[in-house]
């Protein structure tokens, strides 16, 4: 993952025009910009970062660059609400609202409960503080042997596989026939090695895996388990939640690196996702 880090100072104040979705840019003040460019042809930009806010911009692969902006409200009973808002950037320095979430974050003794709170159907998500260490070296064997039954018949016949084993977004095919298998956790699809749709989850799913030696190496196991349990039903990554989680794991203030590694190991799980559910 290369990083830049420039000395230009670019964060915006916003103002209101004709439509009420519609705004304009103008320049924030005194902070680093610090550019990332994820292994998927997409590029992430820091924009501005404080303790309970945050904005960045994150321009896709075909051009698009949407904006986020978020904010962390602290409650009195200790629970965090971020409101995360995504807007598109677009000609003439204005952007459009495309879409608002509020995610909650709060804690026991044991557990850490998320849940967002701007969709009515969204369930808790509740995080075991004590279960979050990842053992890098057993998790191959250990997803091996947890993975959908149905997939037991494809030793026998030496499949090829590959993908991720830690997240377990992973793909095995067959050396004796055309039969290729998409695994999303415990789910997986049926399909063949031709089908334009798995061939890209294929090439998500083993994108992956490059990230996943940063991420051990740093020792950020934990932190990567948790915000992705955190994530992975919905679209729920953002900047705060990953400095949130940081914190009720009993961590250190992470620096802005350590953040955008862990971002950008969740960006391209979640786009492995989306990859499959696009899977006939």
């Amino acid at each position: 993952m290369k990083k830049i880090i420039c000395g230009a100072a670019i964060v915006f104040a916003f103002s209101t025009v004709a439509s009420p979705t519609l705004l304009t840019l103008a320049h924030y003040e005194n902070n680093i910009e610090l550019s990332s460019e994820f292994n998927l042809g997409k590029n992430f930009k820091l924009l501005y970062d404080k303790e309970n806010k945050s904005a960045y911009q994150i321009t896709d692969e075909i051009g698009n660059t949407y904006e986020y902006v978020e904010e962390v409200i602290s409650k009195p009973d200790g629970t965090d609400e971020i409101t995360q808002k995504k807007f598109m950037v677009l000609a003439g320095n204005q952007k459009e609202l495309l879409d608002e979430k509020v995610i909650s974050i709060m804690e026991t003794a044991t557990d850490i409960i998320i849940k967002e709170l701007s969709n009515a159907y969204s369930t808790d998500v509740v995080i075991n503080k004590t279960d979050t260490q990842i053992n890098f070296e057993s998790t191959l064997e250990h997803q091996y042997s947890n993975i959908n039954p149905e997939l037991n018949t494809l030793a026998a016949s030496e499949p090829t596989s590959g993908g991720s084993y830690i997240a377990a977004i992973r793909w095995e095919e067959s050396k004796n026939n055309n039969t290729a298998y998409a695994i999303f956790g415990t789910k997986s699809k049926t399909t063949t090695k031709q089908q334009w749709q798995y061939r890209d989850f294929k090439a998500a799913a083993n994108s992956i895996v490059t990230e996943e030696k940063s991420i051990a190496t740093a020792g950020l196991g934990g932190v990567v388990d948790a915000v992705w349990a955190a994530v992975k039903g919905g679209d729920l990554l953002s900047w705060e939640l990953i400095k949130k989680v940081f914190g009720k794991l009993g961590k250190a203030v992470p620096a802005v690196g350590t953040i955008i590694t862990v971002y950008t190991y969740i960006s391209l799980c979640l786009d492995a996702k989306e990859k499959y559910d696009a899977i006939p």
